[in-house]
């Protein structure tokens, strides 16, 4: 009998359908206009990662690439800044390390600059793009014969023999400054607790007319002041569709989530609006920590290199707000470090 409901429980389970992540993210600035190959330039990345590099990018990875590789009618991007919010282990870094060799080698953009509060993740970024571009002929062709790859640590650079860069840089408030970039990588921005780094990093791009600025992070909580902010101001331009701006909000946007004398790092944001664009991936607000669906909102990988199975183990063994933050991409109002998390 227990042999026969064991079976019956098992032949329950191999008739549900595989639930796979969701490829649109719950909250995203939608585009413009209908994306094309005249008006995205996310199809020449897909195709360079798929023909050139041999990565298959997931449905998500793709769908991001064409929405935030916008343009506009002049041609530049539509998005300076873009905001990339999804439960850890998602396939960010991959994301991130094809759009840094399709800029250097198809793009052809001067200086590309990865930084992450901590430098050992930016590096092994770095590394991995490295690693990709020594073991493919044409690309290993094109990296230059002298300096053209630098293991010193501080120091690590990517050069290819016509001239384009891909260098690590520390998140401080020194990290940056004295460059141009032409595409920031910004890595776990939920780490960041301070302007600082941000203003030095960012600003690089400043006369860089096809610059962009990718901040890549799961969800933080009430010390990431600076993806806090970014996402609150996203948030506000698409109408608020959480309500995290419903207290505290004033006629000044640079106000909603920061102090008086840290304006001047938000100001680039109140004046152009819509140079920022936010795709989050994440469980919507209430949901509980069971909810497959909402699993498969904050976890877009899920079916393809993420199993139901991890993470219904992370809910019964981690605390709630562990759990909620890294699997679902939700935010807490407290902090969740130290002994008595929220």
């Amino acid at each position: 009998m227990a042999t026969s409901s064991r079976s019956s429980a098992a032949a329950g389970k191999a008739s549900q359908p595989k639930r796979f992540g969701s490829e649109t993210p719950r909250i995203f600035t939608p585009p413009l206009r209908p994306l094309t190959r005249e008006t995205s330039r996310g199809f020449e990345c897909i195709e360079f990662a798929e023909e050139v590099l041999d990565i298959q990018l997931l449905p998500w990875q793709k769908w991001l690439l064409i929405h935030a590789l916008e343009l506009l009618e002049d041609g530049t991007f539509r998005f300076r800044y873009i905001v990339l919010l999804v439960a850890r282990q998602n396939g960010k870094s991959t994301l991130m390390t094809v759009l840094s060799l399709w800029r250097m080698y198809v793009d052809g953009a001067p200086l590309i600059i990865g930084t992450a509060q901590n430098l050992d993740v930016a590096e092994e970024q770095w590394q991995t793009a490295v690693d990709i571009a020594e073991a493919i002929p044409e690309l290993a062709a094109e990296i230059a014969e002298s300096g053209g790859i630098v293991k010193v640590n501080g120091k690590k650079t990517l050069k290819l023999t016509s001239g384009e860069r891909y260098k690590v840089q520390a998140a401080s408030r020194r990290g940056g400054r004295g460059l141009s970039g032409d595409l920031v990588l910004l890595d776990e921005l939920r780490e960041h607790q301070a302007w600082d780094a941000w203003a030095a990093v960012t600003k690089t791009t400043i006369a860089k007319a096809f610059a962009q600025i990718w901040a890549a992070s799961n969800a933080g909580d009430a010390s990431s002041i600076v993806l806090r902010f970014l996402r609150k101001l996203a948030h506000l331009a698409l109408g608020d569709p959480d309500g995290i701006n419903e207290t505290g909000i004033t006629e000044d946007p640079a106000e909603i989530v920061i102090d008086d004398d840290e304006d001047d790092d938000a100001e680039p944001f109140v004046d152009d609006e819509d140079s920022l664009g936010i795709f989050e991936w994440s469980a919507p607000p209430g949901c509980a920590i069971n909810d497959r669906n909402g699993w498969a909102q904050a976890n877009p990988s899920l079916g393809y290199t993420i199993r139901e199975k991890e993470l219904a183990s992370a809910a019964r063994t981690d605390p709630e707000w562990v759990f909620r933050t890294e699997c679902l991409c939700q935010w807490s109002e407290g902090t969740l470090e130290g002994p008595f998390p929220p």
